[in-house]
């Protein structure tokens, strides 16, 4: 419908190129929704070409600035959303900057409101977690005052998000709880599937693989009963996530087999990169160490392509685990170290720690297995490891093995103080150990 507005407009007035400036005004606006709906869709090129043609429009407006800033403000908004699909900083970041001036600058707390949202998930996506509750905090104030109960429910869902990456599960799930209790009245069905992907999302990290299948398969649900052509990608990466920690290796392989063609069609490349990941720890956990290295190779590169650090480090450490597997101990521990770095950078830490279960098997090859029994009882301090099976396949059975041939007190010993183990201050001394 807006592609048809902006048409007949353009077709009407614009045959020398140029249009009166309230037309080309609304033909800038008609064509950005025009893009947002392409997007949604997953028509990222034609997306591209929409908005690059709206902005011709937008600029060809002579009117005075006060009048274009809400339309430059949205172009921008959806600009920036754009540029993630290569990089989460840089442009992508400038751009919904400048949306958010231009918002503030006359006044509009709806859209500032949203270019708020937006920023806040790119720096999420950067590790900068202060940064991103600050501007949540800020979003949500403003759609409380505005009585936004829609917005509410968003920021709610997004300060979730926020609070997963910096490990407080509870606090998140909260937020979440909220998220859904605003949701569910308002019977906004394709709103609703957030904080539900947000939740089993959050089941994941705390080791609760089988809620989160579950959680999973309501998302499933609400896409098939609104009849969208396009599966949920979050639901569908997440789900492959739960089957591998559940030992379910060969459905995981089948998922991503399924969905990758789809990814790569749409050029969506963080999701190409998990669902490599994916692959990669279904392939390293059934013996094909070769297979998982050009997996997690590639799915590495496309992350760091991105910029993408608040996740990447679990990426060098399934590099670090292949290389392992391989014998390629130099290379192992140096992806151990750059994704250990990253991880301290980009604090509070992951609380997934594929890192400890890596640095257990590098001290079990030196024949420290005491101390690799100590880190390996560290790492199940997180749920995720301790009730993972992949885990168990890619490190504890190994490292259970080679505790058996030491006295059992010693084992009980070591089992004991990597359970009491403050992880941060760990991780700092095992980066302080490689950097030797």
């Amino acid at each position: 419908m807006c592609q048809k507005a902006a048409t007949a407009i353009l077709a009407g007035d614009a045959a020398d190129g140029s249009l009166p400036p309230e037309e080309a005004l609304l033909a800038a606006r008609l064509l950005t929704w025009q893009g947002v709906f392409e997007w949604a869709a997953r028509q990222y090129n034609r997306a591209r070409l929409t908005f690059q043609q709206a902005q011709t429009w937008l600029d060809d407006a002579a009117l005075p600035q006060a009048e274009i800033a809400a339309a430059r403000g949205h172009l921008l908004l959806q600009l920036s959303h754009y540029s993630i699909i290569n990089d989460f900083g840089g442009q992508a970041v400038t751009l919904n900057e400048e949306s958010v001036a231009l918002y503030r600058a006359i006044g509009d707390e709806w859209g500032t409101a949203l270019a708020l949202d937006a920023l806040g998930q790119k720096y999420v996506s950067l590790g900068e977690y202060g940064k991103a509750f600050q501007l949540q905090e800020e979003c949500l104030a403003i759609r409380e005052r505005l009585g936004d109960q829609l917005g509410m429910a968003r920021s709610y869902n997004l300060l979730g998000l926020l609070m997963l990456h910096t490990n407080q599960l509870e606090r998140s799930e909260t937020y979440l709880r909220q998220s859904l209790a605003l949701y569910r009245p308002l019977r906004n069905r394709a709103d609703l599937a957030n904080p539900l992907a947000t939740l089993g999302i959050n089941q994941l990290f705390r080791g609760q693989f089988e809620a989160c299948l579950d959680t999973f398969a309501e998302c499933w649900a609400i896409h098939r009963e609104l009849g969208l052509t396009h599966e949920p990608f979050t639901a569908n990466v997440t789900t492959a996530r739960a089957l591998i920690n559940l030992g379910r290796y060969e459905e995981t392989r089948q998922l991503r087999q399924k969905a990758l063609p789809g990814y790569r069609d749409a050029n969506a490349v963080w999701y190409i990169a998990f669902s490599l990941l994916n692959l990669g720890r279904a392939a390293l956990a059934t013996g094909d160490a070769a297979g998982a290295l050009a997996y997690f190779r590639e799915g590495d590169g496309l992350l760091a392509g991105m910029n993408e650090r608040s996740l990447r480090p679990d990426a060098l450490f399934c590099l670090g685990y292949a290389h392992r597997a391989r014998q390629e101990r130099p290379q192992a521990i140096q992806a151990m170290r750059e994704g250990l770095d990253m991880a301290i950078e980009t604090r509070p830490l992951n609380p997934l720690r594929f890192e400890l279960p890596l640095m257990a098997l590098l001290l079990l090859d030196e024949g420290e297995t005491e101390r690799a029994v100590e880190l390996y009882a560290a790492a199940q301090q997180s749920p995720y490891i301790a009730n993972s099976r992949w885990f168990e396949d890619a490190a504890g059975q190994e490292i259970g093995a080679a505790a058996r041939a030491l006295p059992p007190e010693e084992v009980a010993a070591a089992q004991q103080r990597g359970q009491t183990h403050d992880l941060e201050a760990l991780a700092l001394a095992l980066q302080a150990e490689l950097g030797e």
